[in-house]
C-alpha cells in the first residue's frame, strides 16, 4: 500500500491552527473526542469509534476536546501534510 498511514495521539485540549491537507484525509477516532470546524463555523465532534473524511484542500480547524487524549488512525495517498492557512482562506493549490 503506497501512502502514509499513522496512529496519531493528540493531548486532551490541544488545538490545531487553521490549515488544510493537500490530499483527502480519512480518519478513525480510536479514543477521546476529536473535533473539526469548517467554513460554516460549526464545530463537529467525532467521539471514539467515529470515522470522518476531510477532502483535500478544505480549510478547517481541528483538535482534541479536554478530558482524554485523542488517538486517531489516519491515511493519505502520499505523504502526510498540514498546510497552515488564515482562517477562511481557500487553497488554490
Amino acid at each position: 500500500m503506497r501512502g502514509s498511514t499513522a496512529f496519531v495521539e493528540f493531548p486532551a485540549g490541544k488545538n490545531n491552527p487553521p490549515h488544510f491537507h493537500t490530499q483527502s484525509l480519512p480518519t478513525v477516532v480510536l479514543s477521546g473526542v476529536f473535533y473539526a470546524v469548517f467554513e460554516d463555523g460549526k464545530k463537529v465532534l467525532y467521539p471514539a469509534g467515529s470515522y470522518y473524511y476531510i477532502p483535500g484542500k478544505l480549510p478547517h480547524l481541528s483538535g482534541c476536546e479536554p478530558g482524554a487524549n485523542c488517538v486517531l488512525f489516519q491515511y493519505q495517498n502520499d505523504h502526510f501534510d498540514l498546510v497552515p492557512t488564515a482562517k477562511g482562506e481557500r487553497s488554490t493549490k
